[in-house]
C-alpha cells in the first residue's frame, strides 16, 4: 500500500512551516502541529509521527494514542538519523534544510552530531 506522508516527508516539510507560523521553539503544541500538518500535507495519515517529532512527551501522552512516543521517535531516528535517537527540533530543522537541497534520502547523525543540543566535535 502507498505510504501517504512517509516519515522523511514529514521531517522535511513541517519544520520550516512550523517556524514560519509559530517561530522557532523547542516543542510545539499538538494543536500547532496538527494545524501545520493539515495545511501542508492535506491528510491525517501518520500524524502521530509529527506529534512525536515536534511535541513534548507530556503533550504527546495527553493524546492517548495506541503508539508510544518512544517507539515513534525510534522509527524517526532510523529513517532520518541513522538510528541516532537524540534528535531534537534543531536537528529536524537541519534535516529539512538538507533534504530540500539534496533530495529526500538524507541521513544525519552519528558521531559528532547534535545529540547533546550542540553541534560539532565528539563528546567524550
Amino acid at each position: 500500500m502507498f505510504d501517504k506522508n512517509p516519515i522523511h516527508r514529514i521531517a522535511s516539510v513541517l519544520p520550516p512551516a512550523l517556524v514560519s507560523a509559530f517561530e522557532k521553539q523547542t516543542f510545539y503544541s499538538t494543536e500547532e502541529v496538527k494545524r501545520i500538518f493539515d495545511s501542508e500535507l492535506k491528510t491525517k495519515h501518520n500524524v502521530e509521527y509529527a506529534f512525536a517529532m515536534f511535541c513534548s512527551q507530556a503533550e504527546f501522552e495527553k493524546l492517548g494514542l495506541a503508539s508510544t512516543y518512544n517507539d515513534l521517535r525510534l522509527d524517526v531516528s532510523k529513517t532520518c538519523f541513522g538510528n541516532w535517537p537524540r534528535f531534537n527540533f534543531e536537528s529536524l530543522l537541519d534535516y529539512s534544510r538538507r533534504s530540500t537541497i539534496g533530495g529526500e534520502s538524507v541521513v544525519i547523525g552519528g558521531e559528532g552530531g547534535c545529540g547533546d543540543g550542540g553541534c560539532g566535535g565528539g563528546g567524550e
